[in-house]
């Protein structure tokens, strides 16, 4: 029996970068998860073997093992009936052996047609229900990219993660969020000020179920958005702002808000684009309190269209330089 072809399973090309594997990913697990099938079994089947490919296409390093992998099998290197490879592997490891190899997945799994469950895979369990997935609500914005849950704590854990988008101005002050998880009311949280990326919330008692009942807990990892013109690196704060030439020659005051307070920033005269203002102090906040500097990253623009009266000016300096 063939490797499976993974890329079929996504519905995407092999050339297809990782946005657009994300992209198809989301949209057939939300349209096939069991939770929305009735719990169909050929729904459940599916959604794992969707879940299967992006394990593997969705990472780098699996997708460069897996496409070495079926090569292999185009040039009759890899005979996927005895298990055998002849490059990379020993003979007489068979195919469980080596999707254990390559992608650390206990017990082998899914191959060649046959389905097993893996240890440490992060997709789906019967024990866990559509909410584990998007949260009862697979348009929620305020989980945007984060739909994709991932339970942890091992095999068997009725713990279950969720990655969250929050905006750096939210992280920075603080925020009360609300998500929607299926079977229960909507479930209120704070963001606290100087959350960081990666930073996990636990909510006690809002995982997955089992059929004893037992429950276990949501983990909400922080994902601080890229906002426009504004960049965190550790706790300094980048901003962009467009001055204008006249500006730039003779100085201005700039009037900022990037994370939360409103700030004056004067700029010399002469400055150039590229050129970086810090502004110790200003920038973002941990959670001890600590706080980094802010800097002004300066771009000349002309206003476009360009004012006759502009226009006029830089003619005459033009023709007086000469």
């Amino acid at each position: 029996m063939p490797i499976k072809d993974y890329y079929k399973v996504l519905g995407v090309e092999k050339t297809a970068d990782a946005t657009a594997v994300k992209t198809a990913y989301r949209k057939l697990a939300k349209d096939h998860h069991p939770d929305r099938n009735n719990g169909s079994k050929d729904a459940e089947q599916r959604f794992t073997e969707i879940n299967e490919a992006y394990d593997v296409l969705g990472n780098e390093e699996n997708r460069k093992k897996y496409d070495a992998l079926v090569e292999q099998e185009r040039t009759g290197r890899f005979h996927p009936q005895s298990g055998r490879a002849s490059q990379g592997f020993e003979d007489g490891v068979d195919w469980d052996e080596i999707l254990s190899a390559m992608f650390g997945w206990e017990g082998g799994s899914y191959a060649a047609g046959h389905s097993r469950n893996r240890g440490g895979f992060s997709g789906y369990s019967p024990e866990y229900s559509f909410e584990g997935f998007a949260n009862g609500d697979p348009d929620d914005p305020f989980f945007g990219e984060g739909g994709v849950y991932t339970r942890v704590g091992g095999r068997g854990s009725l713990n279950v993660e969720n990655t969250i988008q929050v905006s750096l101005k939210e992280a920075f002050a603080g925020a009360e969020k609300t998500i929607r998880i299926a079977g229960s009311e909507p479930v209120r949280f704070q963001i606290p000020a100087g959350a960081q990326p990666g930073e996990r919330i636990r909510l006690e008692g809002m995982g997955g179920s089992d059929a004893k009942g037992n429950r276990g807990d949501r983990i909400l990892k922080i994902e601080l958005t890229a906002e426009p013109g504004l960049t965190l690196d550790g706790l300094n704060v980048t901003v962009e702002r467009e001055i204008s030439p006249w500006d730039a020659a003779l100085g201005a005051t700039l009037t900022l808000s990037p994370l939360k307070e409103e700030l004056s920033v004067r700029v010399q005269a002469g400055a150039r684009s590229g050129m970086k203002l810090r502004v110790r102090g200003q920038g973002y906040r941990d959670r001890s309190g600590r706080r980094g500097d802010l800097f002004v990253s300066l771009t000349i623009q002309n206003p476009s269209p360009l004012p006759e009266y502009v226009r006029a000016a830089y003619d005459k300096a033009r023709n007086e330089s000469r």
